[in-house]
């Protein structure tokens, strides 16, 4: 775990009642705050953030991190095909012909 995570995390029991309603204070996830992290990854990855900033933000190798998460990357496919085709220029010739 990176310092800053470790850091982050230490302070979470000061942070809660600043960061959470009243009546989420004292909710099972904000007593769990690595739960949180795995949420956090997952959110990080679902968003398109790349594996190698992933993994330097959350302290883990990029090993881990496809390990960890592979399957939670959900409904991406399509998009990647998209971006494979507009980097090999596939598609452009099609759309102009």
């Amino acid at each position: 775990m990176s310092p800053r995570l470790h850091q982050l995390l230490a302070g979470t029991a000061e942070a809660r009642p600043c960061a959470l309603p009243p009546d989420k204070t004292d909710s099972p996830p904000a007593h769990r705050p690595y739960d949180l992290r795995h949420t956090c990854i997952t959110n990080w990855l679902n968003a398109g953030v790349p594996v190698a900033e992933v993994s330097r933000r959350a302290g883990n190798s990029p090993e881990v991190v496809h390990r960890r998460y592979a399957g939670c990357i959900d409904g991406h496919e399509e998009l990647n095909n998209r971006k494979i085709e507009q980097a090999m220029g596939w598609g452009e010739a099609e759309a102009g012909g």
